[in-house]
C-alpha cells in the first residue's frame, strides 16, 4: 500500500532518505557520501563514489530531486511518498581523477568527531550529511551549521561536486 502525506516535512523527509542509500552489488563498497537537503524544496542532490572492490574501478553517482516535477504533480498538497521523482546518473571516474582523489583524501590531516556547530538556533536552512571511508573506517557526519573542521572536507567535496557537474 503507498504511503500518502499532507505535510511538507513528511515530503522532505523522504527525499533525505532516498537521496541517502545508493543499491549497490556486494562486490561494491561506498568510499564517499555527501548530500545536501534544504528545507526549502530546490538544490536537493547527494553523491556517491563506488569502488568496485574485484577491478578497483570507481564510479560517481549523482542523485537529484525533481522537485518541480513533484511538486507540480502533487499540486493538491497529498503527496505520494512512494513515487518521487528522484534521477540517478552514473559519471565516469577517470583514472587522473582516481589519482587526484587519493591525493586529496591523503591530504586530510585530522578527522573530527562531529561537524555540528553547536549552541547556535538554526530554523532554516540545508542538512548536510557526509559519509567518508578513511583507513578503512566510514564515518558519518551530519549538520546544518559547520564547525571550521569542515574545512579539512571542503576540497574534497569541491572536487567531486565538480566532476558531478
Amino acid at each position: 500500500m503507498e504511503r500518502f502525506s499532507n505535510e511538507y516535512v513528511n515530503l522532505i523527509k523522504q527525499v533525505k532518505k532516498e537521496l541517502s542509500t545508493l543499491d549497490m552489488y556486494k562486490t561494491e563498497d561506498c568510499l564517499f557520501m555527501y548530500s545536501e537537503t534544504p528545507s526549502f524544496s530546490a538544490g536537493h542532490f547527494s553523491l556517491f563514489l563506488i569502488d568496485d572492490k574485484p577491478t578497483g574501478e570507481r564510479k560517481l553517482f549523482k542523485k537529484t530531486w525533481d522537485n518541480e516535477y513533484d511538486l507540480n504533480r502533487f499540486s493538491s498538497g497529498i503527496y505520494n511518498l512512494d513515487r518521487l521523482c528522484i534521477k540517478t546518473r552514473g559519471i565516469a571516474f577517470s583514472s587522473n581523477q582516481q589519482i587526484e582523489y587519493e591525493r586529496i583524501l591523503n591530504n586530510i590531516r585530522f578527522i573530527p568527531e562531529d561537524l555540528e556547530a553547536k549552541g547556535y538556533l538554526l530554523l532554516d536552512g540545508t542538512q548536510y550529511e557526509l559519509g567518508i571511508r578513511i583507513k578503512n573506517t566510514f564515518k558519518k557526519y551530519e549538520w546544518k551549521l559547520a564547525t571550521k573542521e569542515f574545512d579539512y572536507f571542503k576540497p574534497l567535496i569541491e572536487f567531486l561536486t565538480t566532476v558531478a557537474q
